[in-house]
């Protein structure tokens, strides 16, 4: 009896460290269907989190995703790229120091992915797109410093990277 019992807690420790992941990983929205549901067995139950994304996701200063986008709202003025178990399309763009970026990611394949940098003065520009929510999109300054910036899939055995150039 007793080692059932602690099993049961090691489970119920196991599966808050993976939900807590999970949420980590794909924030859910308001009014809009979370990516872990799926993952939680279908429940219908809403989760929601702290960070949602708002209105003011073209705001430089503060950069979060976009909620999902629909092909005709992807801004005109954005720097578009398709990612896939493959990699990223394009694999570079150009950027000018310090100007404002809007760039959008476009999931061209059924998985997930999330785009991220790697130099900590890009830590908080973060994209995370799956088959429910393809098109997200994120505004933020070009770094002051020119230079190559790599950008990669932050998820697990996913090896897709590419390079913003900042002239």
């Amino acid at each position: 009896m007793e080692k059932q019992r602690i099993i049961l807690i090691v489970l119920a420790v196991l599966l808050g460290v993976s939900l807590i992941i999970l949420l980590v990983v794909f924030p859910g929205q308001k009014g809009q269907k979370d990516l872990t549901q799926g993952l939680l067995g279908g429940t219908e139950e809403k989760i929601t989190f702290e960070k949602t994304p708002t209105e003011d996701w073209q705001n430089p200063e503060n950069p979060i995703e976009s909620p999902p986008l629909k092909e005709s709202e992807i801004p005109a003025d954005s720097i578009k790229l398709t990612v896939t178990k493959k990699g990223y399309s394009p694999e570079t763009f150009e950027v000018q120091r310090g100007e404002k970026v809007v760039l959008t990611v476009i999931n061209g394949d059924q998985g997930v992915h999330i785009f991220k940098f790697r130099d900590d003065v890009l830590s908080e520009v973060a994209i995370g797109v799956g088959s429910h929510d393809p098109i997200r999109a994120i505004t933020f300054y070009a770094p002051e410093e020119p230079g190559e910036y790599e950008f990669f899939c932050h998820l697990p055995g996913h090896g897709e990277t590419g390079i913003m150039v900042v002239r």
